[in-house]
């Protein structure tokens, strides 16, 4: 199916959804995104209310790192591991995973 084809189907089935008007009808819709400018702004507006979650500051960049290695034996220092959130800046959980950071450099 096409891209234009699924936008159709969400918009409906979200349509639906909002006017269904029965007590007994309750849906909870859940969607996330990192690329929040490739949503179609119809389909934006069709949900009620809107969460944004940031990007992780230094000190859950550190935890995350440390928690994406728990199952890895590696040796790095307090100062790597402050080098390392200081590098990745910016950078969401899904960018911190190991394989991420291997390909970067930053880990090894």
């Amino acid at each position: 199916m096409g891209r234009q084809c699924w936008k159709v189907i969400v918009l409906k089935f979200l349509d639906i959804i909002r006017h269904s008007g029965s007590i007994m009808f309750r849906l909870v819709v859940i969607a996330a995104t990192n690329r929040i400018e490739d949503i179609d702004e119809a389909v934006i507006r069709r949900f009620e209310s809107k969460v944004y979650v940031g990007v992780p500051n230094k000190s859950n960049r550190i935890l995350l790192i440390i928690n994406f290695l728990k199952n890895i034996e590696y040796c790095l220092s307090d100062a790597d591991l402050n080098h390392i959130a200081d590098i990745t800046f910016g950078w969401s959980a899904s960018d911190l995973e190991v394989r991420n950071c291997v390909l970067y450099g930053c880990i090894w």
